[in-house]
């Protein structure tokens, strides 16, 4: 009985001791382990940063070289609206718009100019356009605008095709689209 006793004892000393061991492990080294660890990673992510820093750093003068080429560059006037003011600019894409529309063999709905303010020395002139058209005629009417000039962006573009009737007796129209497109182009400020 006094051998079991001691045995037990013996036991028990060493999973306190265990414990002992796992609590210093626990509350001492973790914490410390887990703060190397993270400064190792802080330490990784600054050393990437500043290889960045250092690369965009050394490409500054070459931008800023192209910056000022740029601003340098002339802008070639047909590339732009001509007129004296934003209506009579608004007036004229109206017109080559009005163009291009027909060569594309769209119908045009309806056309409405949109104010826009003036973005470093250029004004942009934007016309919204709602048209009929088929297929075959938004392919053209994007060509056309795309190699027109004065040049221009086309800012949204939304298609849908009609719903169909519901009565079988009323005939549909196959293949025509409804298009609403916002169209800039730009003008010199002035």
């Amino acid at each position: 009985m006094f051998e079991s006793g001691g045995r037990l004892h013996r036991y028990t000393a060493l999973v306190m001791l265990f414990l002992l061991l796992y609590a210093i492990y626990d509350l001492l080294l973790m914490p410390a382990l887990d703060a190397r660890k993270d400064a190792v990673r802080r330490f990784d992510q600054a050393g990437l940063q500043l290889r960045k820093f250092q690369q965009l750093a050394a490409s500054l003068p070459r931008v800023r070289a192209r910056a000022e080429a740029l601003k340098n560059s002339r802008i070639d006037d047909s590339d732009l609206i001509s007129g004296n003011s934003p209506a009579l600019a608004a007036a004229e894409l109206q017109q080559l718009l009005r163009k291009v529309v027909k060569q594309a063999d769209a119908r045009l709905i309806s056309i409405q100019t949109i104010d826009l303010p003036a973005e470093e020395g250029f004004r942009p002139v934007r016309l919204r356009l709602i048209l009929k058209l088929t297929n075959e005629a938004l392919i053209q009417l994007l060509y056309h605008l795309e190699s027109m000039k004065p040049r221009g962006l086309v800012n949204r573009l939304e298609i849908r095709q009609p719903v169909r009737p519901v009565r079988r007796s009323v005939p549909a129209f196959p293949g025509r689209l409804s298009v609403r497109l916002e169209f800039t182009a730009f003008m010199v400020a002035g």
